[in-house]
């Protein structure tokens, strides 16, 4: 006889209907292309709100409240890569090049750095930010800048806007 998937989940919400209650449940869907399936959630949250990584995804194997093994086990998940960033210099009005070697126009030759790499470069060229001033050079999350590259140069307008305010004493 095979094994039949637990209704424990349904069961429950049948019950708890009456108490206007209901158990969340999380659809998985396998990068590998295995069949879907739902699990009961089970809430996680951050300890610590200052890493931008969110909270880890936790997901039963077993039913909780019957304790059978789940038939399509969910596979490994998937490391997120770590989103990449460009660097946006304000003085040169250009994108940074790859591995800090020159600038480019063009948002498809732009360097790709990660965060830290970033964070590094934008924060310290050109003797790093001042206050009172536009900082030279900006990190901006890859598809953030893509986004906004998409619009018809905007990204552009907005620097043009900034340096005609510095150059104007506008606040």
């Amino acid at each position: 006889m095979a094994n039949q998937p637990c209704t424990c989940v349904a069961d429950f919400n049948m019950k708890l209907r009456e108490h206007n209650t209901l158990i969340v449940e999380t659809i998985g869907i396998p990068r590998d292309g295995s069949p879907t399936f739902t699990r009961p959630t089970i809430r996680t949250q951050k300890i610590e709100s200052r890493k931008r990584l969110g909270p880890a995804i936790a997901m039963p194997t077993f039913c909780p409240f019957c304790g059978n093994a789940y038939e399509a086990q969910p596979s490994q998940p998937a490391i997120a890569e770590a989103p990449q960033y460009l660097i946006w210099s304000n003085e040169h009005r250009c994108w940074w090049a790859p591995n800090q070697r020159g600038y480019t126009q063009s948002i498809d030759r732009a360097g790709r750095y990660t965060r830290d790499e970033a964070i590094g470069i934008a924060g310290t060229a050109r003797g790093g930010w001042e206050v009172a001033s536009n900082p030279s050079e900006i990190a901006i999350p890859e598809a953030d800048a893509i986004d906004q590259a998409g619009h018809c140069g905007r990204l552009q307008a907005y620097a043009d806007r900034l340096a005609a305010r510095q150059e104007g004493g506008a606040a």
